[in-house]
């Protein structure tokens, strides 16, 4: 407990000299949680480009809202927050993009035409034909994560359920989707 004490009030030290202006205290702070910083990002997005883009521009935001970090989180927890909504701002960049993916095996691309035409609302209406067929709570996972951009712990939230729980009903929903896009495809498309 005395070493925590000591290492919270380094930390502390070292936020107010950064507060100050002081160049040399915000590097230390960098030096201290970019590492495991990285590896939160990375096992986010599994990206290494991405993950190091992320985790710079973390770094940048912290350094330009310094001022208004306040202690009543940690400065980790508060990196990690803005860190974590990075990320998400990452997935919905990358889910409004032309190519929904549902995971590594399945991707529906987006037609190249505009939003309104027969073959967009063909598409359209394939992928909430495959959603209702799914049981209530695949659905309800699908479009937590997917649709909305929630992050696991989000959904497992949302849905009153276990982080790893979530995971588990994810795998699940994307398994039997894919099932149902493979069976239902020929007719539908």
């Amino acid at each position: 407990m005395p070493q925590e004490q000591a290492d919270n009030s380094a930390e502390k030290a070292l936020i107010q000299e950064a507060l100050n202006g002081e160049e040399e205290a915000f590097i230390q702070l960098y030096y201290q949680y970019v590492s495991p910083l990285y590896r939160f990002i990375f096992s986010k997005v599994n990206n290494q480009q991405d993950a190091e883009d992320l985790a710079s521009e973390t770094f940048f935001q912290a350094l330009k809202n310094l001022p208004s970090f306040s202690e009543k989180s940690s400065f980790k927890n508060w990196l990690y927050g803005i860190a974590k909504h990075l990320v998400l701002a990452k997935y919905r960049e990358r889910y409004n993009a032309s190519t929904v993916e549902l995971d590594e095996n399945a991707a529906f691309e987006e037609p190249k035409t505009s939003e309104g035409t027969e073959e967009h609302d063909q598409k359209i209406r394939f992928l909430d034909h495959i959603l209702n067929l799914l049981p209530p709570n695949y659905h309800d996972v699908l479009e937590l994560r997917f649709l909305k951009g929630y992050s696991i712990l989000e959904t497992a939230d949302a849905l009153g359920i276990t982080e790893e729980n979530a995971k588990v009903l994810q795998h699940r929903a994307l398994k039997k989707a894919n099932q149902l896009s493979a069976d239902e495809g020929s007719y539908l498309l």
